[in-house]
């Protein structure tokens, strides 16, 4: 997979900032399952956890508008997972993360960001 044979090890990604990819700019068909479901195969397929993570508002950007705690880190098991954290609002800490799985000789064996992802968001994904 081209992630793996890159040794990207972890990838973070600003949920809004995937959303105005996942909305059709031009105000076509969107395609936003085919545009989830094609995300979600390219983070899977370089043998990736993926998961939505919550970030604590330090900035107080998000206030009362999110009910939701933080921070808090949710495992994402299907593309449909994915594609609904799409639809719902984006607040200024929602993040997509995914980490290489390590196994046998993965190139990110002994990654110093895999070892802090692990400190962050623990064993949950």
């Amino acid at each position: 997979a081209l992630l793996s044979r890159r040794q990207v090890c972890v990838v973070m990604m600003h949920v809004r900032k995937i959303q105005q990819g996942w909305r059709d700019p031009q105000g076509g068909t969107p395609g936003q399952e085919k545009y989830t479901a094609e995300l979600w195969q390219l983070l899977r397929g370089g043998d990736m956890d993926i998961a939505l993570h919550l970030d604590s508002d330090l900035t107080g950007q998000i206030g009362d508008e999110d009910p939701r705690p933080r921070p808090k880190t949710v495992a994402l098991n299907s593309a449909d997972e994915l594609n609904a954290i799409f639809e719902a609002p984006a607040f200024a800490h929602d993040y997509v993360v995914a980490r290489q799985k390590v196994r046998g000789k993965s190139p990110c064996l002994g990654s110093v960001a895999l070892k802090n992802y692990d400190l962050l968001f623990g064993s949950t994904v």
